[in-house]
């Protein structure tokens, strides 16, 4: 994994406390440089994105170790008001040994991922009929 390069982009999103979510991001582990965007609603209101330009490890681990990344979506979490959503795309390669796409989606109650692969194999068994399909990308 020392090659591994990658780009993390989020979508648009409402926050429950603007100073937080800055404080949040601006102490995020990355080895690249972590933006923060920001687009006017046309209602008035704010919304609120973020990227790198490489791997996001999250937020220093406290005491012990863990996966600083699902600390940081489980503090950005605490940050999405009900019915938003913050979805997280990652693509990244280690050369060409291996390619990742996915998207990870935080509301205010879960955090679900999804990854690009596992969908594309799932849909090229249905297209085939065959539901033991299966093969090697990497």
């Amino acid at each position: 994994m020392a090659d591994y390069q990658s780009k993390f982009l989020s979508n648009y999103f409402s926050v429950t406390d603007v100073t937080k979510f800055e404080e949040l991001i601006k102490s995020c582990q990355t080895e690249g440089i972590m933006e923060i965007f920001q687009k006017d609603q046309p209602d008035g209101s704010i919304k609120y994105g973020f990227g790198s330009t490489n791997t996001i490890h999250g937020l220093p681990p406290k005491g012990e170790e863990c996966g600083e990344l699902y600390i940081f979506y489980g503090e950005l979490r605490k940050l999405i008001p009900p019915g938003e959503a913050a979805l997280v795309t990652e693509i990244g390669n280690e050369k060409l040994n291996y390619l990742v796409a996915c998207c990870t989606v935080i509301t205010q109650t879960e955090i679900k991922t999804i990854e690009l692969e596992s969908y594309a194999l799932d849909l090229a068994r249905e297209l085939l009929n065959d539901p033991d399909f299966d093969t090697e990308t990497d």
